[in-house]
């Protein structure tokens, strides 16, 4: 505390007081005050820490910038690709109401841009894992699937959404048409 207050510390075993020029950021979703009210937060600390407050509110709360925070964590993505969003991943994030924030937009976004396998996020690479988005008919099948079980189900999805020819989704994918045709035969299997 004598640090915040005096711009001032002493390393232990010295007795010598060092100065220092201090800033404090921190970020928290809980109210201070109420804390502080609660006897769960220390109330000096609490001053000190609210001198310049700055309200950011929720995603849920600014659906209006999704599409573009997506665009601008597509482009910082590790993916080393230049990706874009289709039509229906777009309308598939805004259903979502974002718990984790921007930092689950950001993540929910780079799992789908390693899915991706084209240059377009499609709807079907777009993951959502907190309490993760399924119809109510697949919600207790959906913690069990196994890979090869997921794999499939994101083939005939990606084949129900596909406007163009197999000749086309097989470039779009980046690979061949017959192993296009052996993924498509392998998803009918299970």
């Amino acid at each position: 505390m004598r640090l915040i207050e005096t711009n001032t510390y002493r390393c232990s075993g010295s007795s010598v007081m060092q100065g220092v020029n201090l800033r404090i950021a921190c970020s928290t979703k809980r109210d201070l005050l109420t804390l502080v009210q609660q006897d769960r937060f220390r109330e000096d600390l609490a001053y000190y820490l609210s001198v310049y407050a700055v309200e950011i509110p929720k995603l849920a709360d600014r659906m209006q910038d999704l599409d573009d925070l997506a665009d601008i964590l597509l482009a910082r993505s590790r993916s080393g690709r230049k990706l874009t969003l289709s039509r229906a991943a777009r309308e598939k994030l805004h259903t979502w109401h974002w718990p984790g924030n921007v930092r689950e937009l950001a993540f929910v976004l780079e799992r789908a841009a390693i899915a991706a396998q084209g240059p377009e996020i499609g709807a079907c690479d777009i993951e959502m894992r907190a309490t993760k988005i399924v119809s109510s008919a697949g919600a207790s099948k959906a913690a069990t699937l196994t890979l090869a079980e997921r794999e499939a189900a994101h083939m005939r999805e990606l084949l129900n959404e596909w406007q163009g020819s197999r000749h086309e989704l097989a470039q779009h994918l980046g690979v061949s048409e017959r192993t296009l045709y052996r993924l498509i035969k392998k998803s009918q299997k299970i």
